[in-house]
Parts: C-alpha cells; sequence; structure tokens
C-alpha cells in the first residue's frame, strides 16, 4: 500500500508541507507522477522519517472496526451456544417423556452355522431318525452306555 501526499499528511499527522520538504530534501524517496501531479509515498519510507508515535491514531482508527467486528461475532456465537443448549434440553425433555422402547424377544433358536444345522436335521434337512433296536448304530450305542 503506498501513500499519496495528502494521506501520508494524514496518516503522519503532519501537514502535506512538511511531508513535501520531507521529500525535496531527499529525506523520504517516493516517485511523482507529472500527469496526474500526485507523489506516490512507500510506508516503510515515510514511517522511518516520521516515527509511530505520529501514526497511532490511524492505527486504532483501523482497529475499531475490527472490534466491532469481533463483539458482533461474539453476541452470534452466544446465541448459536443458547440455540444449541435449548435444543439439547428439548431433546432431553422428549426422551423423558418417551417410555423405552420393549427390548426386542429374544428367538426360541438362537442361529446357527449353517454345519450344525446339517448336523441337527440330518444331511436332507430332515430330523435325524431315531435307531431302533438292532440296527447296526443302536448296538454301537449300547456299548458305550455300558462302558
Amino acid at each position: 500500500m503506498t501513500y499519496t501526499l495528502s494521506e501520508a499528511a494524514e496518516v503522519t499527522g503532519r501537514s502535506r508541507g512538511a511531508i513535501l520538504r520531507a521529500l525535496q530534501t531527499g529525506e523520504i524517496t517516493a516517485t511523482h507522477n507529472e500527469a496526474a501531479d500526485e507523489w506516490t509515498i512507500e510506508p516503510d519510507d515515510l514511517f522511518r522519517v516520521f516515527p509511530v508515535a505520529y501514526h497511532i491514531r490511524f492505527v486504532l482508527e483501523a482497529v475499531e472496526p475490527l472490534r466491532s467486528e469481533i463483539r458482533d461475532l461474539r453476541s452470534r456465537l452466544e446465541a448459536a451456544e443458547a440455540a444449541i443448549s435449548a435444543t439439547g434440553e428439548r431433546l432431553d425433555a422428549k426422551s423423558e417423556e418417551q417410555p423405552p422402547a420393549p427390548p426386542a424377544p429374544a428367538s426360541p433358536n438362537p442361529p446357527s452355522s449353517r454345519w450344525w444345522r446339517l448336523f441337527r436335521l440330518g444331511a436332507k434337512g430332515r430330523p435325524p431318525v431315531e435307531l431302533k433296536a438292532g440296527s447296526p448304530g443302536a448296538n454301537a450305542r449300547r456299548r458305550e452306555a455300558i462302558e
């Protein structure tokens, strides 16, 4: 950002004549646009000659809009937090009003894996047939029971 002669005078709190004298003596370097009859002064050169103490008013004026924006944002934040809190309270009140959901009924037969179902139902999906007395499998069971 560069300053014109009038802006430099306002920022530093000096007169245009004081800034122009500093330009003419070479204390401040600047470019002159002769077509517009305007000086362009770099801030570094300007504040090197005219210390910071002279443009504190300018800085304070630049900071004030930022302070008001911060105040506005803080108030909006507080309003949003209040709305969130109110929503949470409403949800809590609704959850207290509704009775708790009944537990899901437990299934009488828990799901089993496929191989176990085949074993339980038999190879063709039917319950296993009880072994009759005199069948080869029945004799093996009797021997196991005796031992």
